[in-house]
C-alpha cells in the first residue's frame, strides 16, 4: 500500500487498528479519484471457521461473519468505492 501513497489521485487507507466502520468512513470521505483499502471481509469468515472447529470463538461469530460478508453482495451493503453500484457489472 505504501507504493500507492505518492500517487496524487490515489488515497491508500490502511486498516491497522481501525474498525471496518472507521475505514469505511475514511473511504467515503475521501475526495480522491481512487481509494484503496485493505479490509478483507472474507478473512473474518475464515477466522471464524477456525475458531468454530478449535472451540475458541464466541457462539454465533461464524454466523455474524458470514452475514457481514454476504451483505457486500446485496443491496444491504455497498463497497465504498462502488457506492452507487447495486448490481454486478456485465
Amino acid at each position: 500500500m505504501s507504493v500507492l501513497r505518492p500517487l496524487r489521485n490515489v488515497h491508500a487507507v490502511v486498516r491497522g487498528e481501525r474498525s471496518p466502520e472507521a475505514v469505511e468512513a475514511l473511504v467515503a470521505a475521501s475526495s480522491s479519484t481512487y481509494v484503496v483499502h485493505d479490509v478483507d471481509p472474507p478473512a473474518d469468515v475464515g477466522d471464524a471457521w477456525v475458531e468454530l472447529f478449535d472451540g475458541g470463538g464466541p457462539v454465533g461469530r461464524l454466523e455474524v461473519a458470514v452475514e457481514a460478508a454476504a451483505a457486500l453482495g446485496s443491496d444491504r451493503a455497498t463497497l465504498p468505492d462502488r457506492a452507487g453500484l447495486t448490481t454486478a457489472p456485465p
